[in-house]
């Protein structure tokens, strides 16, 4: 409840938070988490939605699907864990699925690259669509990590990033490596239908629908 305090005390409305990633010994993630063990973690995360919500702040689970078992940051460049899914769904998984069921609006998916893929996840129509949407539920608004990632610019121009993130199932794009590409590559996507004016549509309801609510 204090972090929902101070956020509305500035007239913040939306955190990116809280982080609900478990850190194994060497992750880079330091310090950030919760904790070490998943059951503390998936125990803490529906109090900080709750804590947020009670100060009407749109809470944005970070950063699905779990960037724990990372010993590299995807901000540095390619970053795969060597879990498969089922690993994940067992440990990684939980702190979401508990956050989503508390009501948490927004879910950031992060650059990091699972085993089963060969895109990073923020790209993946098998993570966002398949895992986050169809087995955990979540309806809400998916955002991206930042896009200037080197996990990402490595591999990818802005606009190819950014209109494979739209297609994947994301609804917001946050930090294009440059925005005027981006942008104009997805309103050619739009023109030549690799995206379609109904999937674009479908992310302006959703953030239409908590920006309506907050």
């Amino acid at each position: 409840m204090a972090i929902g305090s101070y956020l509305n005390e500035y007239g913040v409305d939306v955190n990116l938070g809280p982080v609900c990633d478990v850190p194994v010994e060497g992750s880079y993630l330091g310090e950030r988490a919760f904790n070490t063990d998943v059951d503390i973690v998936t125990s803490m995360i529906p109090s900080a939605v709750n804590g947020q919500s009670d100060y009407g702040i749109i809470t944005c689970l970070t950063a699905f699907p779990g960037q724990g078992s990372l010993t590299g940051d995807p901000a540095n460049g390619t970053a795969t864990t060597e879990k498969t899914l089922d690993e994940m769904r067992s440990s990684d998984f939980q702190p979401f699925s508990a956050g989503i069921t508390a009501g948490a609006e927004m879910v950031m998916v992060s650059n990091m690259t699972v085993a089963e893929e060969t895109v990073p996840c923020s790209l993946s129509s098998v993570m966002i669509t398949d895992i986050l949407r169809g087995e955990l539920g979540f309806q809400g608004v998916v955002i991206t990590a930042d896009l200037d990632q080197k996990a990402i610019t490595d591999h990818y121009t802005a606009g190819e990033a950014a209109v494979m993130a739209l297609q994947a199932g994301a609804d917001m794009i946050m930090k294009p490596a440059n925005v005027a590409d981006a942008y104009a590559a997805v309103l050619a996507a739009v023109a030549d239908g690799t995206l379609t004016e109904e999937r674009i549509d479908e992310s302006l309801t959703r953030i239409y629908t908590i920006k309506m609510a907050d």
